[in-house]
């Protein structure tokens, strides 16, 4: 992303976030939240997307607050097979030798996919907003 605003030229998340920090303490925080919302966007349709077993998998895609990025976490302790539903692989028995393969069934990157557009609309008038406050004029 490139934008000018009175003589500021910002490209990169990297260099929106230390611009923004010049400005002003609570817009990161703001940019925390609109990486949140956009990743609620991809979290939703991989809840939708998720093959329902026990509904566990399901349970645990959520989508994660951080200041860099949108990030949609699935699984926890209670659902270590997530990686293994979105890529398939190999994962021991309980109290067995034996290993069972299980096929790739992915449900997060299709939904990235399918959300796509969705989500760069979401971050195109959230970082607008920012720019407008941080930057007004």
């Amino acid at each position: 992303m490139a934008a000018t605003a009175r003589g500021i030229q910002v490209t990169g998340l990297r260099e929106l976030r230390r611009e923004l920090k010049r400005v002003s303490a609570q817009l990161p925080r703001e940019l925390a939240k609109v990486n949140h919302e956009a990743a609620e966007i991809v979290a939703a349709e991989a809840r939708r997307r998720a093959p329902v077993r026990s509904g566990k998998l399901r349970g645990s895609v959520r989508a994660l607050r951080q200041q860099a990025r949108g990030v949609v976490a699935a699984g926890s302790a209670r659902v270590p097979y997530a990686g293994v539903q979105e890529f398939g692989g190999t994962v021991p028995r309980f109290h067995s030798a034996s290993r069972t393969t299980i096929p790739a069934q992915p449900y997060v990157y299709p939904a990235l996919g399918a959300k796509r557009d969705e989500v760069i609309d979401a971050y195109g008038e959230a970082l607008g907003d920012l720019m407008r406050r941080a930057f007004p004029g």
